[in-house]
């Protein structure tokens, strides 16, 4: 057996003894042997409970869109410093739109990354 904290109805903390405090549940020690990502399980009715694949695949979806996204982000810092010549309100609202990418679309599956300025 393992123990899992819980916050906020999310494992927060594994541990493979029993703490004897409150907020910790038993989980089958299985699941950490596996090498399942134990904290994106979830609580229902009380039971720590792996995500559906469904919320799974979304989850890992947008974690690899924020890291393109990130990406991309850094890859133009250096044109909106105010010593690079050139106009810099073309890059400035081509990483706001970045940033926005999460809050843009509903779906991982359905977003479009912007068109980088010239």
């Amino acid at each position: 057996m393992r123990y899992a904290r819980i916050e906020n109805n999310k494992v927060v903390e594994v541990s493979k003894n029993n703490p004897g405090i409150e907020g910790w549940v038993e989980i089958p020690a299985e699941w950490v042997n596996e090498g399942r990502d134990i904290y994106n399980f979830i609580i229902v009715d009380g039971v720590v409970t792996p995500p559906s694949a469904d919320t799974y695949l979304v989850d890992k979806e947008w974690a690899i869109i924020r890291e393109q996204r990130d990406l991309l982000l850094t890859n133009c810092d250096f044109r909106v410093v105010s010593d690079y010549p050139g106009d810099h309100t073309s890059y400035k609202t081509y990483r706001q739109s970045l940033r926005d990418l999460p809050d843009a679309f509903a779906s991982p599956f359905d977003v479009v990354f912007p068109t980088p300025p010239e």
